[in-house]
């Protein structure tokens, strides 16, 4: 008999989503073996390169100089040939097995290419009739150099309470990295330690007669700092461990793999129904009950069995069960005095008690399928329920630090209630943004599929699913808080005041490339001009207006950006004026104001190259030949600077560029700052 298990993931928070994996058991199938190294590019330009024998990675520009090397009990795991061999998609790789102690460990390290993060899986499998403890040590190598590691509370120690550390980019292109351990809620702690350029960890593993332990580590690799600062405040691992079986995420000790997830794996047949005991037995037949009565928390519902996948009795709660139904609801509940019936071929029909009942599951068919798309807008409960409900029907609003925003349901992905006391709450927009704050009111009522008018209490819920995909438009703005928030959209000020040692002015938004905090200075912020200027200060504003496209207006404390991008920052319009007159001159009768005219335009720098680029169409063959010689004098797009329509761009232009010195000197002309290069 073939059997078939369906897999509900249940409340996986994913930011952004990595779609529906196909989910893998404990090893990979052994269908095409590597040389003695793979490599790996990411989406963000950085090689992973893993090398087979010691299952360690080196990466971009030698930032991982033999990374995740492992020893267990002072010998090297080591494969005296290329064991090493690769998934179907060629981002995953196993090494082993390799017995130390009468236990037989693996690795497995997989590249998540889109969001540049390095998974590793180390297998502990005892098949032995004893306990065996086994001391474990991984190191990793870093360039010379590599600067000091900050843990996720900002310090320069991993404290008891700690779980990630990073480091930015010691020197040219080599990337910044990040580092985690183990999980914020893991009871299984590893202990870290690091200096000069090494970073260990060291633990004991427990592995129990014949079981299995898995201990995940995660890597990422960016060459930009912030991104990948901004990777680790909204790290979630379920979302990396979705590609996993039930089965094999329960086997991983470091990280809490239940939190975030409710699993219910339903054993179905393509032949038959299935009913498992709660000893174990399977029962094959037919389940001829023609409908199931369920004590919910929306109520008592009597369903009809052909609207039903099947159920499962709930671990640890005798008597209460999770039913599946055929739409992709869950329904958590009792069924009392009821009995399951169940007609075995050429025995009879047994009927069954729904307490001695572990599992029971319907045949596959064109009415029950294998696979349900769920698309529909659900709440997800902290009991197991998941409840399709009628967007428009309910009405949140997010209590932010600086006042309340009504939540439209059209732009919404989200909303997380992360924290079982409540002391904040996540909203994931459909451009991507993340704001957090409170949701209200405590308790709402919503228009459910199964039932209208059904009151919901915030403190039940684990989150609310619009069933939106994520959409983001492009050459938005971003602002980065210090609360965790990223907003993508735009600055809706369009002046800002700015108050420094030198008095005060205003910048024109459209000026503006980027603002960032100013490390250990209170309320002070940099901002960053369309040509790299720069001018230090304090912003004396309240708030300032930020718009998510598509969305609501945020409004956030200048104390409490972290960053602010603006993807196509404009030079004054006296600087596009003069490009276009110097352009214009190109053509001139005179070879001399020729001639004069591309000097100047030469001395202006790249951050001119969008506007000149505007001109390329011009007929005359002189300006075009004078123009691309202009464009690869100053570096063309490659360097131009106003021409960034990078949403993420964090990159920070060299601290000499200052107003008032130096190329790029500042000229205050009335209520705006005008920057002319020279």
């Amino acid at each position: 008999m073939r059997n078939y298990t369906i897999l509900l993931l249940l409340g996986i928070l994913t930011l952004p989503a990595l779609g529906a994996p196909k989910r893998t058991g404990l090893h990979l199938k052994k269908t095409s073996s590597v040389g003695s190294s793979h490599t790996i590019t990411d989406a963000n330009g950085c090689t992973w390169m893993i090398q087979s024998r010691y299952g360690t990675i080196y990466g971009a520009n030698n930032v991982y100089q033999n990374a995740l090397r492992m020893t267990v009990g002072g010998s090297n795991f080591y494969m005296s040939r290329s064991s090493g061999y690769r998934n179907s998609a060629g981002d995953e790789i196993e090494v082993g097995p390799w017995n130390r102690n009468g236990v037989n460990i693996s690795r497995r390290l997989k590249i998540f290419k889109k969001e540049g993060v390095c998974r590793s899986l180390d297998i502990f499998e005892n098949p032995g009739s004893s306990t065996i403890n086994l001391p474990v040590q991984i190191r990793t190598q870093f360039p010379y150099g590599s600067g000091t590691y900050t843990s996720n509370a900002g310090k320069n120690s991993f404290g008891s309470k700690d779980w990630a550390l990073w480091n930015r980019s010691p020197q040219g292109n080599t990337p910044a990295t990040l580092h985690i351990p183990h999980g914020p809620k893991s009871k299984f702690r590893v202990s870290v330690s690091h200096n000069n350029n090494y970073l260990t960890y060291s633990y004991t593993v427990k592995i129990p007669a014949k079981s299995t332990v898995i201990i995940a580590h995660f890597e990422a690799q960016n060459h930009s700092t912030a991104k990948i600062k901004t990777l680790m405040k909204g790290f979630q691992a379920s979302r990396y461990f979705a590609d996993l079986e039930p089965k094999v995420q329960r086997m991983i000790v470091n990280f809490d793999t239940s939190g975030n997830m409710i699993n219910i794996d339903l054993e179905r047949s393509t032949r038959s129904d299935l009913v498992r005991l709660i000893s174990g037995s399977p029962i094959y037949g037919t389940i001829e009950n023609k409908e199931i009565t369920i004590e919910t928390l929306v109520g008592k519902n009597t369903l009809p069995a052909k609207q039903l996948l099947g159920l499962k009795a709930k671990p640890k709660k005798h008597g209460e069960f999770l039913i599946v139904l055929a739409d992709g609801q869950i329904l958590s509940g009792t069924m009392p005095k009821q009995t399951l019936n169940v007609r075995i071929p050429n025995i009879g029909t047994q009927t069954i008690p729904f307490t001695d009942v572990k599992e029971a599951a319907f045949q596959i068919t064109a009415d029950r399928p294998k696979e349900i798309r769920f698309q529909e807008p659900f709440f997800m409960m902290r009991s197991g329920d998941r409840l399709i409900f009628q967007p428009d029907s309910v009405k949140l609003t997010l209590q932010t630090p600086n006042g309340p925003i009504q939540l439209k349901s059209d732009v919404l992905r989200q909303i997380r209630m992360d924290n079982s006391g409540q002391a904040m709450h996540k909203v994931i927009f459909t451009n991507g943004s993340v704001l957090g704050g409170m949701i209200e009111p405590m308790e709402f009522v919503a228009n459910l599929k199964l039932k209208e008018k059904q009151p919901i209490n915030r403190n039940e819920l684990l989150m609310i699913d619009y069933s939106h995909k994520q959409a983001t438009p492009p050459n938005l703005g971003s602002v980065t808080t210090t609360s965790g928030d990223r907003l993508l959209g735009k600055l809706l000020d369009k002046t800002i005041t700015l108050k420094s040692k030198y008095g005060k002015v205003k910048i024109t938004r459209d000026h503006i490339r980027q603002i960032v905090q100013i490390k250990g200075r209170d309320d002070w912020v940099r901002v960053i001009l369309w040509n790299g200027s720069i001018l230090d200060g304090e912003i004396p504003a309240e708030t300032l207006a930020f718009q998510i496209i598509p969305g609501p207006t945020v409004a956030i404390a200048p104390g409490q950006i972290l960053s602010l991008v603006q993807p196509k920052a404009l030079p004054p319009a006296a600087v596009r004026k003069d490009v276009d007159a110097l352009v214009a001159q190109l053509a001139s009768e005179s070879y001399q104001d020729r001639k004069a005219a591309q000097k100047k335009l030469i001395d202006m720098g790249a951050e001119i190259v969008p506007f000149l680029k505007k001109h390329q169409a011009n007929k005359d063959p002189e300006v075009q030949q004078r123009l691309t010689e202009i464009l690869e004098k100053i570096g063309g797009d490659d360097n131009a600077a106003g021409n960034n329509n990078n949403n993420n761009n964090n990159n920070m232009p060299p601290p000499n560029l200052l107003i008032g010195g130096g190329w790029g000197g500042g000229i205050i002309n009335g209520p705006q700052v005008q920057v002319l290069a020279r």
